[in-house]
């Protein structure tokens, strides 16, 4: 064996082991522009005709709630098959940027309680609770196309963001609407691209 096909069957391998660790964006995108469309929609659909805005209705906040966890649940799966064996700075990174959701979360959800404690009205509380978790998933996929260098994360990180803050102007009623489907466009066309890009 000489230089040249060793290195042939290195790169092979290199690929083949990349090919295995990767997670398949492509689904996980279609997947979660799904759960924005169903989730925010559920929303919507509690919230549309009330007037004055009361924010949305327990049963579609259940429902919502249950959703997400599942597809939360399906995605923590998927990924941990993909990189069950992987150590590493690469795998702390990962498990980082993983917590930073929870965090933010959790962070978004004190906000909101405390934004009603100081007499926020629930008109104001309605666009915060539709807009803030976009910003905080849109940032979230900043920081991970910086550590993978993907442009379409990037740029699906970025239209997040900007989604939720234009979705704002909505108001309390339609701003579901609106940012479930943005969110939703966001996520199918970052998948087209990705699939695009394979």
């Amino acid at each position: 064996m000489d230089l040249q096909d060793a290195s042939e069957i290195l790169r092979e391998a290199q690929q083949r082991a990349q090919h295995e660790l990767r997670i398949s964006r492509p689904p996980a995108f279609v997947g979660w522009g799904l759960v924005y469309l169903v989730a925010y929609g559920a929303i919507w659909l509690s919230v549309r005709g009330q007037q004055p805005y009361q924010g949305p209705t327990g049963a579609a906040l259940g429902f919502v709630t249950i959703f997400v966890l599942a597809a939360l649940g399906l995605t923590a799966a998927l990924v941990r098959r993909a990189v069950t064996g992987v150590g590493g700075p690469a795998a702390r990174q990962q498990r980082l940027l993983y917590a930073a959701f929870p965090v933010g979360l959790a962070g978004v959800f004190l906000l909101e309680a405390a934004l009603r404690h100081a007499g926020a009205s629930w008109g104001v509380i309605g666009v915060y609770g539709a807009t803030a978790p976009m910003i905080v998933t849109g940032l979230i996929y900043l920081a991970s196309a910086v550590l993978d260098f993907d442009w379409t994360v990037f740029g699906l990180g970025g239209w997040l963001i900007l989604a939720a803050a234009v979705s704002a102007f909505a108001g309390p009623h339609s701003v579901w609407a609106a940012a479930g489907i943005a969110g939703a466009v966001g996520f199918w066309t970052a998948a087209a691209l990705a699939w695009r890009g394979r």
